[in-house]
């Protein structure tokens, strides 16, 4: 899973990391859980997780830099699509790259024969992750009305194309 990591710049002083991609454990519980409430008006608890990932298609998957937690993706396979249930990066890290290792990683296990879309459902208000998916080539298809409050929300789709299975990256 770690197969040609890019280096991330961290700070100003030039210090750069490797980041490590992994499955995600239950020692990451504290750290997802911090990220989660910071990144989220109405964050996931850890019963929405453990719930979430007791379903057999569903996983979840960590970034690591020097040894903690800095982005997580859940995602669900169904059928012919992978759909991102919850991605997250920590606030103080974020447009490093982090968010894209986890949605290509997600990428890669697309192909036109098999699974051949990757979704998610981005909440209204939340433009930065709009802009994120649009950067990395999905569409928004539609607005439904998603969240438990009423809230609308866009779902954005990126599709394979035949023949480009192997290339996304």
């Amino acid at each position: 899973m770690n197969a040609q990591m890019p280096v991330i710049k961290m700070d100003r002083c030039g210090g750069v990391f490797v980041p490590m991609l992994r499955w995600m454990e239950r020692r990451d519980k504290e750290r997802i859980l911090e990220i989660e409430a910071l990144s989220f008006d109405k964050p996931w608890n850890w019963d929405d997780f453990f719930r979430t990932l007791r379903n057999r298609d569903c996983h979840a998957e960590v970034v690591e830099i020097r040894r903690e937690v800095a982005a997580y993706s859940v995602y669900e396979l169904k059928g012919r699509t992978i759909s991102i249930l919850n991605l997250a990066v920590s606030p103080h890290i974020r447009r490093r790259g982090l968010g894209q290792i986890l949605v290509h990683r997600l990428m890669m296990l697309l192909d036109d024969r098999r699974r051949r879309s990757l979704e998610a459902i981005v909440a209204e208000k939340n433009t930065e992750a709009q802009f994120f998916f649009r950067a990395l080539g999905f569409r928004a298809t539609i607005k439904p009305k998603h969240f438990g409050d009423g809230q609308d929300g866009y779902r954005f789709v990126y599709r394979v194309r035949k023949g480009d299975a192997g290339d996304l990256l």
